[in-house]
């Protein structure tokens, strides 16, 4: 179903990463059946008739062919995002120019574009109208530095281990794998922190889980263990 989701929205960042998740889940799902031949073969009929008859074959080619014909040959024509493509090049490069010049702190979340139009020169009107520069690591540097991208990068990490020690099973911590990659690769193009939508499915994601873990902690705690690790339980 996430699978579906994402192929409708069309998002580049998670379509690369996604099917081999999908192709994760399903050799473990297909582990159940004894005849695994036949439903490998099943499967990967499925998997051709989406790709060759059904939707998903056009809409990798739209997001992806005319982006790799361009660079192989130079022409641009079947490539539709390549605006998209340019004012990101332009965001990039301007942005990395200004963390340079101030490194530590960042210049400000409010007046980081202001820096990143002025060094942007000639190219700054291609910048109008945006707030960010769509990378989720060169907006926490210019918002606050290295400083501020350390802090970032550890209270996530921590988050990351505590709901790992405390997973009750494999099929959760690769949720979490998954969730962490999906990030990682959705941040390179966008910036999931500064999104209503997507900060609050992260939140509720990160909740649940947190919920969940206390759950199995108290439980554990009434039972008279003193600690909750997967496949490492200690006793009182």
């Amino acid at each position: 179903m996430g699978f579906a989701a994402v192929l409708t929205s069309e998002t580049r960042a998670v379509i690369v990463v996604l099917p081999i998740f999908a192709a994760v889940e399903t050799v473990i799902f297909l582990k159940r059946f004894r005849q695994q031949g036949t439903a490998y073969a099943i499967l990967f009929a499925a998997i051709a008739a989406l790709v060759v008859v059904g939707p998903v074959g056009s809409i990798i080619s739209k997001r992806f062919a005319g982006m790799i014909e361009y660079y192989d040959t130079g022409h641009a024509a079947n490539w539709e995002d390549k605006v998209s493509a340019d004012i990101r090049e332009v965001m990039w490069r301007s942005a990395s120019n200004v963390i340079a010049a101030h490194p530590l702190a960042g210049v400000g979340s409010y007046s980081k574009m202001d820096y990143v139009r002025a060094e942007a020169g000639d190219k700054a009107s291609m910048l109008d109208g945006f707030r960010h520069v769509h990378n989720t690591v060169l907006d926490e540097l210019l918002n606050d530095g290295i400083v501020g991208l350390i802090f970032m990068v550890c209270a996530f990490i921590s988050i990351f281990v505590y709901l790992w020690r405390t997973a009750d099973s494999w099929a959760m911590r690769r949720a979490l794998i998954y969730f962490a990659l999906v990030c990682g690769s959705y941040g390179m193009l966008h910036n999931p922190l500064l999104h209503e939508v997507t900060i609050s499915s992260t939140m509720f994601f990160l909740a649940a889980l947190n919920a969940a873990a206390s759950r199995r902690i108290m439980a554990a705690r009434r039972a008279g263990l003193t600690s909750y690790v997967l496949g490492k339980k200690s006793t009182a």
